[in-house]
């Protein structure tokens, strides 16, 4: 949800590779989310074969409460840390993710 409140309309390819999931276990999440109201998909009107996943209006609510969560989540994780330890340590976990990624790419 995080990625498609950053970018609504993209296509399930998009959101897979953004994602790092699998199309089908992506699509079977969006198939729970869809019936539960929280996205819609839409055709692609420059490209009949690809669908685009929006986010509804009932996902708003949800977001500010993910919103919440997350700023009480990091005041307690971060609790200590100075501006510049935070940034260094997320750096980390970016490259320790890219290195994951690039791993699972090799097979």
């Amino acid at each position: 949800m995080f990625f498609l409140w950053q970018k609504d309309g993209v296509s399930i390819q998009e959101l897979s590779k953004r994602t790092a999931l699998e199309k089908s276990t992506l699509t079977c999440m969006l198939d729970r989310l869809e019936d539960a109201g929280i996205i819609r998909r839409v055709p692609c009107k420059e490209d009949r074969r690809k669908v685009l996943i929006y986010v509804t209006n009932k996902n708003e609510e949800m977001r500010s409460v993910y919103e919440k969560v997350i700023r009480e989540t990091d005041e307690i994780f971060y609790k200590g840390f100075t501006e510049k330890e935070i940034q260094e340590f997320e750096d980390y976990l970016k490259r320790v993710l890219e290195n994951l990624t690039d791993h699972d790419g090799d097979r």
